[in-house]
C-alpha cells in the first residue's frame, strides 16, 4: 500500500497546502470531499458504464476511417485533433507513428487546468467518437464523467503515462502524468491487438480533469465515477479526439524511448 496523500485529502496528514509546495505522494484509500494537487494515485481501470448516451452512433458517411492508406507492411501515420469536453476549453493535437507494435506519440494542448495533473488515455471500442462540447452528463453541474463518454469512446487501452506502465492499471497514477499544458512526447510498446485496431482508425485520445469552480484543485463534494476516494473534478473528460490515419508523416520530433509495459 502506497502512502496517504498529505496536505491535499483532510483526515490524512496535514491540512491544505499551496499546489507550489505539494509533493508527489500517492493515496491509499477514500476521503470525503478531498482536493488533489499534482500528486499521485493508485491504478485503477475506467469504472462502469453508466448507460449515459451523450453522443449518437457514427455513421459510416460521417466518420471515416483514415485519411488517406497506408501500406500493410509499412509505418501507419496517425493524427487527433482534440477538442473541448465540459466546456474546459482545452483544444489540442495528438500526432503519432505507428512501426509494428512501437508507438511514437507527441501530444500538444492548450487550455487544460494550470498546475493540475491530466490523466490522458487511448481509448478503444464504442463508436469511436467524442462527447460534443456541450454534452451534458450525470456528474456535478451536468459534467461529462468517464462512465458517460465510455459508450462512445470505449475502454482504455493505453495509459499515455510520463514513466513506467502504460497498461489500463495505471489509468490514474496521478504523480506520471503531465501537469497543465506541459505536452507530452513518448514512444511505447502496444500489444498487437491495440497497433491494429489503431491502424484500423478506432483509436481515441481522451485527457481527463476539469478545475470546474477554478479553485486551483481538484475537489468538491460529488466523486468520480473511476476511483470514488478522487473528487469527479479528477477523471471528467476535459479534451477527445479520435486518431485517424494520416497519407504522410506526422513529425513526433524529440520523442523519447520509454520504459512503459504492454498495454
Amino acid at each position: 500500500m502506497r502512502r496517504g496523500l498529505r496536505g491535499i485529502i483532510p483526515g490524512i496528514g496535514v491540512g491544505l497546502l499551496p499546489l507550489a509546495v505539494l509533493p508527489v505522494l500517492a493515496v491509499s484509500g477514500p476521503d470525503g470531499a478531498a482536493p488533489v494537487g499534482a500528486d499521485s494515485i493508485g491504478a485503477d481501470s475506467i469504472g462502469a458504464d453508466t448507460g449515459h448516451p451523450l453522443v449518437p452512433p457514427a455513421d459510416a458517411a460521417s466518420t471515416p476511417h483514415g485519411r488517406g492508406d497506408t501500406p500493410a507492411d509499412g509505418p501507419t501515420y496517425l493524427i487527433a485533433d482534440l477538442g473541448p469536453v465540459n466546456r474546459s476549453g482545452a483544444s489540442g493535437t495528438a500526432t503519432a507513428t505507428l512501426r509494428g507494435n512501437l508507438l511514437s506519440i507527441r501530444i500538444v494542448t492548450h487550455g487544460l487546468a494550470p498546475g493540475l495533473p491530466h490523466p490522458q488515455h487511448i481509448h478503444i471500442g464504442g463508436s469511436h467518437s467524442c462527447p460534443a462540447p456541450d454534452a451534458t452528463g450525470t456528474g456535478a453541474r451536468g459534467q461529462v464523467r468517464s462512465g458517460d463518454a465510455k459508450k462512445s469512446i470505449g475502454a482504455i487501452a493505453v495509459s499515455l503515462t510520463t514513466t513506467g506502465d502504460t497498461g489500463p492499471d495505471s489509468s490514474y497514477a496521478l504523480d506520471r502524468f503531465p501537469v497543465g499544458d506541459a505536452g507530452y512526447e513518448r514512444t511505447i510498446t502496444v500489444s498487437p491487438t491495440v497497433a491494429a485496431e489503431l491502424r484500423g482508425g478506432e483509436g481515441v485520445i481522451e485527457q481527463h480533469g476539469v478545475d470546474a469552480n477554478h479553485s486551483g484543485r481538484y475537489d468538491g463534494a460529488a466523486r468520480s465515477d473511476v476511483k470514488p476516494e478522487l473528487p469527479e473534478e479528477v477523471s471528467n473528460s476535459a479534451a477527445c479526439g479520435r486518431l485517424v490515419t494520416s497519407p504522410t508523416a506526422v513529425p513526433v520530433g524529440g520523442v523519447a524511448a520509454g520504459g512503459g509495459g504492454t498495454a
